[in-house]
């Protein structure tokens, strides 16, 4: 249920449709995939056994990693249920949090590579890390700058989704680098 309204929300809402707002048959295929602590019930016992790995640093994919490990002991079953995000944020915003969230994509990538690849973004990085160095780099600027002054949702999702990729198909031959 949306109850921030106001079209500086507009694109967050609808990246949350396409990408958290799934059946829950279609999120019990991949259950870990889906597993988002703003809106989970745990037993304590179950939160006693497996801790958050507190090497996630700033933000994004801790609590899908938690999931991951989560389901390798215990089943995680998803209910349709609704929910209301009160935690909405401007695009600018979104766009600035997925760049900063590369590092933990990347540990994700590091402690469970073979669920790591089954994200979508994971996949196009895979596809996008054979390109040069920089003409990745000059794709990130073309991508950002199109999100950034684009205001067509769907547009925008396909820009922020692509320009993941690119910047983790980036991380990637920057870690080769060193």
């Amino acid at each position: 249920t949306r109850i921030l309204s106001g079209r500086a929300f507009d694109f967050y809402v609808y990246k949350g449709k396409k990408t958290e707002e799934i059946p829950a048959d279609e999120r019990n295929k991949m259950p870990w995939r889906y597993l988002f602590t703003g809106n989970v019930l745990v037993p304590r016992e179950v939160l006693k056994t497996i801790d958050f790995d507190e090497q996630f640093i700033g933000y994004g994919y801790e609590d899908i990693e938690w999931g991951i490990r989560l389901f390798s002991r215990y089943p995680i079953h998803h209910i349709d249920n609704t929910c209301s995000h009160l935690g909405l944020v401007g695009k600018d915003v979104a766009f600035s949090r997925m760049r900063n969230s590369i590092p933990n994509f990347q540990r994700i990538e590091a402690l469970h590579p073979g669920l790591f690849y089954q994200t979508g973004a994971a996949r196009m990085a895979r596809i996008f890390s054979v390109l040069p160095k920089p003409l990745l780099k000059e794709l990130d600027t073309i991508l950002s700058r199109l999100f950034a002054v684009l205001s067509i949702n769907i547009l925008c999702f396909y820009l922020f989704q692509f320009d993941k990729a690119v910047l983790l198909a980036l991380a990637s031959e920057n870690e080769r680098d060193t």
